[in-house]
């Protein structure tokens, strides 16, 4: 007889152990508490790279807007506690951003970047605040965009687009792909092993 099976009682253990349908009923409600420990641990992980991520650095006009250099500075002011998460299943979580509006997905082009066509109407708009910010028009005048825009920049510093600009690029901050490092992915790993750990232990 293998060693560490002593006594028939032994084998029996071990073979409720193996039965697939009783280790299932206990490993579901441990991997599923896994995967939810492991959802905070991404959310948390996503969140440290908004506030401290290495990214591309704004342009100067946008650090002159903006008031600062930082990339994700006031974006990620909204952005930071946007981001969440939801159960799936025992196996899956989905983690992200619940954050757009019914024209574009402001997250989406934050991480991934984005080139958006300088219309007409985007550089009347522009005018419109370059002149508020040198005084030629009272920020109280600014209606809808204008005044929204107004509002949010701190710095009221405002530019018209040039002539020459035809197209703004929105350089890719990828926060959330950066958040999955080595460590993140160990750690998740871990976790799980663990659950199935404690199921077999049961």
């Amino acid at each position: 007889m293998p060693s560490g099976f002593k006594t028939t009682k032994d084998w029996v253990r071990m073979a409720i152990k193996l039965d697939p349908a009783k280790f299932h009923a206990r490993a579901l409600p441990l991997i599923r508490k896994a995967t939810g420990a492991n959802a905070l641990f991404v959310v948390r992980a996503v969140r440290e790279q908004i506030r401290g991520g290495k990214f591309q650095q704004n342009a100067p006009l946008t650090q002159a807007m903006k008031g600062g250099g930082r990339p994700l500075n006031m974006t990620g002011r909204r952005l930071f506690p946007a981001i969440t998460h939801q159960m799936i299943d025992e196996f899956t979580v989905w983690v992200g951003v619940k954050m757009s509006n019914k024209f574009y997905n402001i997250a989406k082009a934050i991480h991934d970047g984005a080139v958006i066509p300088v219309t007409v109407a985007m550089r009347r708009l522009f005018w419109v605040l370059f002149q508020a910010s040198r005084g030629a028009i009272k920020p109280s005048e600014l209606v809808g965009r204008a005044a929204q825009l107004w509002r949010m920049n701190k710095s009221k510093v405002w530019f018209p687009i040039g002539t020459g600009t035809s197209t703004i690029v929105i350089p890719p901050r990828p926060f959330i792909q950066q958040a999955f490092t080595p460590e993140l992915k160990f750690r998740v790993q871990e976790n799980w092993k663990r659950a199935i750990g404690t199921a077999l232990k049961t």
